[in-house]
């Protein structure tokens, strides 16, 4: 049993099988891989291996997503013996805590400062560097000593594309918020805000871009993205998350859905549609679809989408207006109104936000799109840079932004604006502008 997140699979169904019969081979098995993952922390981090064997690579590295799936297993497995064996119950639970402490030992911003750097996903056991390739050798030209984020060969930052990035099928930021949102609902309170504030920073990604559909898109990645955003919505009460959600569905549907099957298609280029066995892509986005739409019914009528304005045309430039302050809306726009804008706003403790987010123009069909990425079906994120990612123009990305602040009050006002831009894979710049604003 060489892998934690396998071992614990083991050990919740032994679990449950010593809680029902107290058969005490169970106990011994579960006590037997306890006391193998002990062994395979680093005695001075007390990070915790990925695998038990010795191999190059293997031994040396931490993952992320094993230790917190790891967990939530084992307080699955905790509650099965809870009456039969307490000692064992907590034996179980203090592994837990141990992950879930040595894990948020690292600073927020080295971890889980989504916005700024990325997610970590691999990392060394005994000095606890980042290694955003995994075990794999990184690529010539690319900075990971730091951690994130990562560099490409001139220098420049770039996004994380080795092993987790906003539309990674399978190992998307959305689908590692799934183990956040788990290890949020059973930690201890002391982590709690932490993981928090995580899940948050991870949705408002979410707000601002839009699938890379010149790559092969997963109904999943669709629907993990939905399901962010709608326990976002539970926690913060913030309708805007539960909206951008809505739009995310609906573009899910052009994606994947048509008169053919009422299966979506395996991936937005394939032409067969079926309950995928390899992720439940179907089975989960047809859920998430479900349960949306009761979230929505839930709102008053009159809230159930976001406001809308339709814009018109001047002088080559799109104009819309709202009579009223709102959280977020859809901007439409284009000479047949075929294009949707986002932006919400929210308040934080260093200021207003305004996020936009970039527009899908056009899906391409997938003669179109081998000609660009050869569709990256069997993209493992190793072996691209940034500067490499071509995007084929299907999309419209906010280069520049104007804001136009009125002071209303009676005195001068200071007002400092950050414009931080960007889209799924380039840093596209940060301007930052103080001014003095007179009344009026």
């Amino acid at each position: 049993m060489e892998f934690p997140e396998t071992g614990s699979c083991f050990m919740e169904v032994w679990a449950r099988e010593y809680g029902r019969s107290g058969d005490a081979q169970m106990k011994t098995a579960i006590q037997t891989l306890l006391k193998l993952f002990r062994s395979m922390r680093d005695p001075k981090t007390g990070a915790m291996s990925w695998c038990s064997s010795k191999d190059t690579g293997r031994r040396e590295l931490s993952n992320v997503h094993i230790n917190l799936s790891m967990a939530t297993k084992l307080q699955d497995a905790a509650g099965y013996v809870d009456k039969r064996d307490p000692e064992l119950a907590e034996e179980l639970r203090k592994f837990v805590r141990f992950i879930d402490d040595e894990y948020l030992s690292l600073d927020y911003d080295y971890i889980l400062d989504i916005a700024g750097k990325g997610i970590l996903g691999w990392y060394t056991v005994a000095e606890r560097i980042a290694r955003p390739e995994g075990m794999t050798v990184a690529l010539a030209g690319v900075d990971t000593s730091v951690g994130f984020p990562v560099k490409t060969a001139d220098g420049k930052p770039a996004a994380s594309i080795y092993y987790l990035t906003p539309w990674f099928p399978g190992r998307s930021y959305a689908k590692f918020s799934l183990l956040l949102r788990d290890r949020y609902q059973r930690c201890e309170e002391k982590h709690k805000q932490t993981y928090r504030r995580a899940l948050i920073d991870i949705a408002d990604i979410y707000m601002t871009i839009n699938p890379e559909v010149q790559f092969a898109q997963y109904p999943d990645n669709v629907s993990d993205v939905v399901e962010l955003l709608r326990y976002c919505y539970t926690l913060t009460g913030n309708v805007a998350y539960l909206y951008r959600a809505d739009q995310m569905m609906r573009l899910g549907l052009k994606l994947f859905f048509d008169k053919t099957s009422p299966l979506p298609k395996m991936t937005n280029f394939d032409d067969w549609y079926e309950s995928s066995a390899k992720n439940e892509s179907s089975v989960e986005i047809l859920r998430q679809m479900l349960e949306l739409s009761l979230d929505l019914k839930a709102l008053p009528k009159s809230q159930r989408t976001a406001p809308l304005t339709v814009a018109e045309e001047r002088g080559g430039v799109w104009h819309g207006r709202l009579n009223s302050s709102t959280q977020d809306m859809i901007f439409r726009y284009g000479h047949e109104n075929q294009y949707e804008l986002y932006l919400s706003q929210s308040t934080g403790a260093d200021g207003w936000h305004i996020n936009l987010s970039d527009t899908i123009t056009r899906i391409p069909t997938a003669a179109e799109a081998d000609k660009i990425n050869g569709r990256m079906k069997q993209f493992t994120g190793k072996g691209h840079m940034a500067a490499s990612i071509a995007y084929g123009g299907f999309k419209d990305v906010p280069r520049q932004i104007t804001l136009v602040i009125r002071n209303a009050g009676k005195k001068v006002a200071l007002v400092q604006v950050e414009a931080i831009l960007h889209d799924t894979y380039h840093d596209n710049g940060q301007v930052t502008t103080a001014k003095k604003l007179k009344p009026g």
